[in-house]
């Protein structure tokens, strides 16, 4: 009697899985592009350089928040390498190496335990099928600790990868996390090191032959013992091979295009389009994230669109105390005026009582101004001796406390830029004028803002800020322009009166404005490194 052949059947099973099969490698290469294409698009190094800014501002505690910013980012993929530079940045070589050293291997223990939990037991039924990955596994597993010593001194397999690809192995998980300490200590130390040698001799010539000398040495070491590695892993795999003698074990059943793969099929397909739109649009990405992460949106609207007002504000005492305090550049002189201050008090006690009511837009404008700064040299001088950045005031006590009185109105510095300015003016220029104690900060006035001269006094401190590199840069030859993190942080409200970054500052620099007009394809680029958190005191003074 004649039966049906199994053949088709057996053959349409095959068919499916290795369509399963190559749709998941497919997804997961989507993935992994995706999440590279992301991560170029990031603005990870001016991230990482003001989350170093604040860290440095955080005391005893900032190499505790430090090392526990980089074991997370060490389990998220962050690149190792920046986070370690910083670190020598922010603390010096010796505590700079300890803090790398247990956070990157706390990170890595971490990684390793999640990949182990997760994935070990399914990669162990997967190998069952091919004897020579099982060889490999037990290859690993009897070389320990010198296999995973030898593969952290090599360049060829990323740091974060290692750290979930060995918890797919059968290695120990002490053997791995002490190898991975002591063999990651050289690496740790020279970029550790990097980071210290720029912070204490930027720039100097000295310094830049040996370092880079020492990198190539460890590179080449790196690549040697990528070499030693591979031959050792090969052997003992060898070795592994030669004592199996029995290959053939029951297969697991076929898998094929399940809901698993279908998510994941989907999960690739938006990342990997979210990739692609972060690089041909690198701009939207980087505009969500401020928005996410930076100061709130403003409507930017004229609310007192007349100046009949029928008050005029008396600021003498405050241009006194800038005229007397600070110095063309927009330096103070902080400790003089702390033992000199009562006529700045004075005016912040006038400004509770002001009426605001009867304030023409320019009048109102420029008391806003004056009120900002004015409190912020009053909270600095209340912490002087204490501080040596705006930073090191308690958050709680900074930016938003509402301590300050205007018009019997008690509000905090935030409130005062975000609510009574941007969300009243159409005035992109106090930006340039409202000073937040930073050396990074557009220079102080020596004189107060008036009403009457307003209008000047907002056009020049803008002339002034762009004619300066530690805010704006341009290459013309490269098309290059470099702006101050300002324009970043505040990019819609210079596009609200100007259309984009690029034109609003282009009014007040005239090359940038003859290549704009001449048609020239102009690149946007931050400026991280001028951006200084230090108080803009007298005794930081610095070129501009």
């Amino acid at each position: 009697m004649k039966t049906d052949s199994p053949a088709p059947e057996l053959s349409r099973e095959r068919g499916l899985k290795g369509l399963g099969s190559a749709l998941r490698w497919i997804s997961a290469l989507m993935l992994i592009t995706g999440l590279l294409l992301c991560a170029g698009a990031l603005p990870l190094e001016s991230s990482l350089r003001r989350l170093s800014s604040f860290i440095d501002g955080a005391g005893p505690w900032g190499p505790i928040l430090y090392g526990v910013t980089y074991s997370i980012a060490t389990v998220a993929m962050v690149p190792g390498s920046i986070l370690t530079f910083f670190a020598g940045v922010s603390f010096g070589l010796g505590v700079g190496t300890l803090t790398v050293s247990i956070a990157s291997t706390a990170g890595a223990a971490l990684s390793f335990l999640a990949a182990r939990r997760l994935a070990r037991k399914r990669i162990s039924r997967l190998l069952e099928q091919h004897p020579y990955l099982t060889a490999i596994d037990k290859a690993l597993e009897q070389g320990g600790w010198k296999t995973v010593a030898l593969m952290r001194l090599s360049p060829a397999i990323p740091f974060n990868l290692q750290n979930y690809l060995w918890g797919l192995t059968p290695v120990r998980f002490l053997s791995y996390t002490l190898s991975s300490w002591i063999a990651m200590l050289p690496g740790t130390f020279l970029y550790v090191y990097l980071g210290y040698i720029s912070r204490e001799a930027a720039g100097a010539a000295t310094g830049e032959e040996p370092l880079q000398t020492a990198r190539w040495i460890l590179l080449g070491a790196g690549l040697l013992a990528t070499v030693v590695a591979t031959i050792y892993v090969t052997r003992l795999a060898r070795g592994q091979l030669t004592s199996l003698d029995k290959f053939n074990r029951p297969s697991p059943p076929a898998r094929g295009i399940d809901l698993r793969t279908i998510l994941l099929a989907a999960a690739g397909v938006l990342l990997l389009a979210c990739g692609l739109l972060s690089r041909l649009q690198p701009s939207l990405l980087r505009e969500v994230l401020v928005d996410l992460l930076g100061p709130p949106r403003a409507e930017l609207t004229e609310s007192y669109s007349a100046n009949r007002g029928e008050s005029v504000v008396d600021h003498s005492l405050l241009d006194s105390v800038l005229r007397t305090y600070v110095d063309p550049e927009g330096w103070v002189d902080y400790p003089a005026l702390a033992a000199n201050s009562e006529e700045l008090d004075r005016y912040i006690e006038s400004l509770g009582s002001q009426d605001l009511d009867h304030l023409g837009r320019d009048e109102r404008l420029a008391l806003l101004i004056n009120a900002y700064n004015a409190f912020t040299l009053r909270l600095v001088l209340d912490h002087h001796g204490r501080i040596d950045s705006i930073l090191d005031i308690p958050e709680e006590i900074r930016w938003e406390n509402p301590r300050w009185k205007i018009g019997g109105k008690s509000l905090s510095l935030d409130e005062i830029e975000h609510d009574q300015i941007r969300n009243h003016f159409r005035e992109a220029r106090i930006h340039f004028a409202l000073v937040c104690a930073a050396a990074g900060c557009p220079p102080l006035r020596p004189e107060a803002y008036t009403g009457a001269k307003l209008e000047g006094q907002l056009e020049e401190q803008a002339r002034l800020v762009h004619s300066k590199e530690t805010w704006l840069r341009f290459d013309h030859q490269e098309g290059l322009l470099e702006l101050s993190p300002i324009y970043e942080w505040y990019y819609t409200d210079f596009e609200a009166i100007s259309g984009s970054v690029q034109a609003h500052a282009a009014r007040y620099h005239a090359a940038l404005q003859q290549a704009a007009r001449s048609g020239r394809d102009i690149r946007v680029r931050y400026l991280d490194y001028p951006w200084h958190w230090e108080l803009n005191g007298r005794a930081e003074k610095r070129p501009r």
